[in-house]
C-alpha cells in the first residue's frame, strides 16, 4: 500500500509507515529505501514508525527522520494534521508464515500471537488459553 501511495504522491509529501511489528517495518523500509534516503524535496518521503495505530495522534508530532546525520530532526512541516489515513489492519502472511511468531495454523510453533515479535510484554495466547477460566474469557 505504501509503495502505491508513494508512486503517486508529490515531492515533499510524507507517508508514515506505522506498525507495531518491527519485522514488518524492517521489510517495508527495505522495499521503500528509495523513498527514505533523501531530504524529501525531489520525491515523497517514507518514514517508518514503530507504534500501535491507537497511538498515532500522540506519536506522529514527535517523529524524526531516521537517517539524518544529526541523529534525526523533527519533521518541521508536520503540524499535527494529515491529509488521509490508510489502515491495513490484521495479521499479515509474514506473521502467519513464520511459526515462531505464534500465529501459524499450518506449522508447529509457540502459541504467542503478540504483534511485536520478541516482545516480552503482555500475555501470550497460550497463557490466556491455559490460565483463564471461562468467565475471564467472556
Amino acid at each position: 500500500h505504501s509503495a502505491a501511495l508513494l508512486r503517486v504522491l508529490q515531492a515533499g509529501d510524507v507517508v508514515f509507515g506505522c506498525d507495531v511489528d518491527p519485522n514488518a517495518l524492517k521489510t517495508a523500509s527495505s522495499r521503500l529505501k528509495h523513498y527514505m534516503d533523501h531530504p524529501g524535496n525531489d520525491r515523497p518521503l517514507f518514514v517508518p514508525v514503530q507504534c500501535n495505530f491507537a497511538d498515532l495522534a500522540m506519536v506522529l508530532p514527535s517523529v524524526t527522520f531516521p537517517n539524518n546525520d544529526a541523529g534525526g530532526r523533527i519533521l518541521d512541516h508536520f503540524e499535527g494534521a494529515v491529509d488521509g489515513i490508510l489502515l491495513d489492519l490484521g495479521v499479515s502472511s509474514h506473521q502467519i508464515d513464520e511459526p515462531d511468531r505464534g500465529f501459524s495454523f499450518m506449522r508447529d510453533g509457540p502459541l504467542d500471537m503478540r504483534m511485536s515479535s520478541g516482545n516480552s510484554e503482555g500475555l501470550t495466547a497460550a497463557e490466556i488459553c491455559n490460565e483463564f477460566d471461562e468467565r475471564e474469557l467472556q
